[in-house]
């Protein structure tokens, strides 16, 4: 299993390096805001994550934008954020579909990670859209919507962000 993992790795770098020689690696910096929804609270063992319900945050991250082929992208992210009195930190990656148009960019995708709140680590879920257009030679900015499930106990916390930054094209 070790070396299957080890031989998928590999070949994710091998085509992702042929991917990129064709098109631009982006790195992104963004703000914005997180709302958080759901029951209110939620215990994971000795640990209690309490928010209120739709009262927001201020958002920040950044990425990075790895075209595979035109129309499929990895994008490795960071965000940080608030939920009432906790820092929550998220790291995942989202696997995006991009539909290229004339000097727009849409795309949707799939978004897995973790979410570090307070002590705790936990898995989160959720999927993403956006568009990007350009600005100058190889400046991009986007504007984007995520919607993702943090899953603490039997319950979830939902939380919907909304953030705008710029893309450098390398």
């Amino acid at each position: 299993m070790r070396r299957l993992a080890w031989l998928v790795a590999a070949l994710t770098l091998v085509v992702a390096a042929q991917a990129t020689a064709q098109q631009d690696v982006g790195l992104s910096v963004h703000v914005g805001a997180a709302f958080p929804h759901g029951s209110g609270d939620s215990e994971n063992g000795d640990s209690k994550i309490t928010y209120e319900e739709w009262a927001p945050s201020f958002n920040y991250g950044f990425s990075v934008d790895i075209p595979l082929v035109e129309t499929f992208r990895l994008s490795p992210f960071a965000e940080l954020y608030r939920l009432n009195d906790q820092n929550v930190t998220d790291m995942g990656i989202g696997f995006n579909l991009t539909v290229p148009a004339d000097q727009i960019r849409f795309y949707a995708g799939f978004v897995p990670g973790i979410s570090a709140v307070g002590d705790q680590t936990l898995l989160h879920l959720g999927v993403e859209a956006g568009t990007a257009f350009p600005l100058v030679a190889n400046l991009e900015l986007f504007t984007a919507a995520k919607y993702k499930f943090i899953f603490p106990d039997d319950d979830n916390i939902r939380v919907l962000h909304g953030r705008a930054g710029i893309v450098f094209n390398l």
